[in-house]
């Protein structure tokens, strides 16, 4: 955080930030937040090794849930899900060898999430107690910020690509033809089309024949229009991409 902090002008754009190892934490959502406010960034807490341990796609099947019920049905103190030598030392009918297993596989944080949730849901089964303990661990949010990260570096660059082209073709005529006809592509039409979404912010609509006619009218009178110049050349490139789209 520090680092980050010290950096000028703050983490690169696109950069996603990760709070590791938040099982360790009393408050990890807490500490995120706190961290997110000083970046001026959106931090995301992450219990990797608790994911892990889970199993990644099987999510649980790895985990002795029968061992999970005896420890959360165990006369359990305060604080014996606080510490590790507690845990291990606490009154309840789970030898110690069955107990470093819970712990290899969740860590204690996770165990003590799933125990909170077998005692406050009577009657829950393992496979929601488990499914909740995966959101816990914050791998889904953070997989999806990374796909809309990597998502939008792409467009970035693509972007900065066609500007590049068009200077090109612009300043060099021995090459202009060559330019020219790439940007006249199904490639470069669409990419420039996933560019114009982005800096209008607007989802680019499938469907059927007479939905991309629709929105491509709608995009042609945006552009004739509007007095931004950047809208209007956004708006004239979604019209292209509605326009490629419908071709067979």
């Amino acid at each position: 955080i520090t680092f980050l902090s010290a950096r000028p002008g703050g983490p690169p754009a696109h950069t996603v930030i990760l709070l590791n190892k938040a099982d360790t934490l009393d408050e990890p959502a807490a500490t995120a937040a706190a961290a997110s406010e000083q970046l001026g960034r959106k931090v995301l807490p992450v219990m990797g090794s608790v994911a892990a341990g889970l199993g990644g796609a099987a999510r649980g099947s790895a985990v002795d849930m029968a061992d999970v019920r005896a420890v959360a049905a165990g006369a359990l103190r305060t604080g014996d899900l606080m510490t590790v030598d507690r845990f291990l030392s606490a009154d309840i009918p789970l030898s110690t060898l069955r107990r470093e297993a819970l712990l290899d596989r969740v860590e204690l944080r996770g165990l003590a999430l799933l125990v909170e949730a077998l005692r406050r849901r009577s009657g829950v089964s393992d496979a929601d107690v488990l499914r909740e303990l995966w959101e816990a661990t914050g791998v889904d949010a953070a997989t999806t910020v990374v796909s809309d990260a990597v998502s939008a570096a792409a467009t970035a660059r693509d972007d900065d690509l066609h500007e590049q082209l068009l200077q090109i073709s612009a300043r060099h005529r021995d090459v202009r033809g060559a330019v020219e006809s790439y940007l006249a592509s199904d490639e470069a039409v669409a990419a420039d089309m996933r560019c114009a979404a982005a800096r209008l912010a607007v989802p680019i609509e499938t469907g059927s024949e007479q939905a991309l006619l629709e929105q491509a009218l709608v995009w042609k009178r945006c552009a004739a229009t509007s007095e931004d110049d950047a809208v209007r050349r956004s708006a004239l490139a979604l019209c292209r991409g509605y326009v490629r789209m419908l071709r067979p």
